[in-house]
């Protein structure tokens, strides 16, 4: 795939003519995730309140695009990040708010790419470029950055519990018996 854009912290590509990205599928998911956000008091994992996503008067036009009822709305922008490192973060983070003077933004991420919703007027027309629905998605090299430091930062702060340690010893377990199965 070759850029449209090229910048010193972000690319972006047009995956209009690519069999490896089917961008309604990747729009149909990216929203409903946000929506079920919305309409529902979701928990981590780990048993806390997931944040709450605020879609204001933005929810039901977003519902009526899920259920095939209306168009995607024009102040709401989704963007998609795609994860180009080597190794692929095997985690996942519910939406999060992020703090924008011009819009209200929200964030979340499941392994291999990044989701980002922006809706209100004053979306900068920056982003409402990156938009999904144009078929674009981009390789966001700061954000990248930011999910790893916030995955080292849980992993860190976090003590190994009795369950995690099991995990850890099940999966040293399935790798040994790889090594010795390919030798």
């Amino acid at each position: 795939m070759t850029p449209i854009y090229v910048g010193s912290d972000l690319d972006l590509y047009d995956v209009s003519g690519t069999s490896v990205y089917d961008i309604s599928k990747l729009i149909y998911f990216g929203l409903s995730v946000f929506w079920r956000g919305a309409i529902h008091e979701w928990l981590t994992t780990n048993g806390l309140k997931a944040p709450e996503v605020a879609l204001c008067a933005y929810e039901e036009p977003i519902r009526k695009f899920l259920m095939g009822e209306g168009p995607q709305p024009q102040d709401v922008v989704l963007t998609a990040d795609i994860w180009l490192a080597t190794r692929v973060l095997q985690a996942a983070y519910p939406p999060a708010p992020s703090h924008l003077v011009e819009c209200q933004c929200y964030w979340f991420y499941v392994p291999g790419i990044i989701f980002r919703l922006y809706f209100g007027q004053r979306v900068p027309a920056t982003v409402r470029k990156r938009d999904a629905r144009n078929s674009v998605v981009g390789l966001d090299v700061p954000a990248i950055k930011s999910i790893f430091a916030i995955a080292q930062t849980q992993v860190k702060s976090r003590q190994v519990t009795q369950e995690m340690k099991r995990m850890l010893d099940e999966v040293a377990v399935l790798r040994a018996k790889q090594t010795i199965s390919s030798t």
